[in-house]
């Protein structure tokens, strides 16, 4: 059967089991059981009278032991730059649990984007190279371990489950794309291999076990220091222009420089 009537046939197949019993969700008892919250503009987190929250992990935190802390400061070094793969990715979104079991399991995290306003100290007027290096070490995704103890969740740092994947992870090309001349790149001659994955926002799991993370919005990372040299008509249907990027990574990075590299914004905006 094609997906498509697949689809048609799941979709009347649910239709046809609510409109058999409409109230079937609305009994006499409370749907959640909780009272409402007031209207706030507060810069905190608010819960239900008789619940509590608190923070699982945020970015920074350690993943492993051998990690630094995180620098107030936020002068990244070389050092920082690669303690960036040791620790929790920027700017949590999409992400999926895997249960081990009843209590522990694996919390999948799209790591999507970074802000260089607040994460240097020169808040982005001053970006270097290794501002550049230290925020595509920081996005992503994280894997962590987490396990519920006393009503709450808990990470577990150095699991061996722990993993971050940034820039640097090698992505194979499967499909129609794989091998595509649109795909070819001097680095990467066949069209076979991406290095890393980007502004991931939407997400899904496999009912085999796995996770798909989604790439959108990648062309606020390319750009081109020959401001005259103007985007073909795939970049510019894609949105990138020639007066350059929101992170300047094509300053210190020709992969993200469509001059010096034109086939490699091809290889993002895909689902990994």
């Amino acid at each position: 059967m094609q997906r498509r009537s697949v689809l048609k046939l799941g979709g009347l197949g649910v239709m046809s089991g609510f409109f058999a019993n409409p109230l079937m969700a609305l009994e006499n008892k409370p749907l959640l059981g909780f009272s409402q919250i007031p209207i706030s503009i507060d810069d905190d987190f608010k819960v239900p009278a008789g619940y509590s929250a608190k923070v699982l992990i945020k970015w920074g935190d350690k993943m492993f032991s051998e990690a630094k802390e995180f620098d107030e400061n936020k002068n990244m070094s070389d050092e920082y730059v690669k303690n960036a793969n040791l620790v929790f990715g920027d700017d949590a979104d999409g992400q999926k649990y895997f249960a081990i079991n009843d209590k522990e399991g694996l919390l999948v995290v799209n790591n999507e984007y970074v802000n260089p306003e607040l994460m240097f100290a020169h808040q982005g007027e001053q970006i270097s190279a290794n501002d550049v290096k230290y925020q595509q070490n920081s996005l992503g995704v994280s894997v962590i371990k987490v396990k519920k103890e006393g009503g709450f969740y808990k990470f577990e740092i150095d699991n061996k489950y722990n993993r971050r994947i940034n820039m640097n992870t090698p992505m194979l090309i499967t499909g129609e794309a794989k091998g595509d001349e649109a795909m070819k790149t001097a680095a990467d001659p066949k069209g076979e291999l991406v290095y890393g994955t980007l502004n991931n926002c939407g997400c899904g799991k496999t009912p085999w076990g796995t996770y798909l993370t989604c790439e959108e919005n990648f062309d606020d990372f390319f750009g081109c220091k020959d401001k005259d040299f103007a985007p073909n008509k795939s970049y510019a249907r894609y949105g990138i222009k020639a007066k350059g990027d929101v992170y300047e990574w094509h300053k210190f990075d020709d992969r993200f420089d469509y001059k010096a590299t034109p086939n490699e914004a091809n290889r993002f905006g895909w689902v990994v």
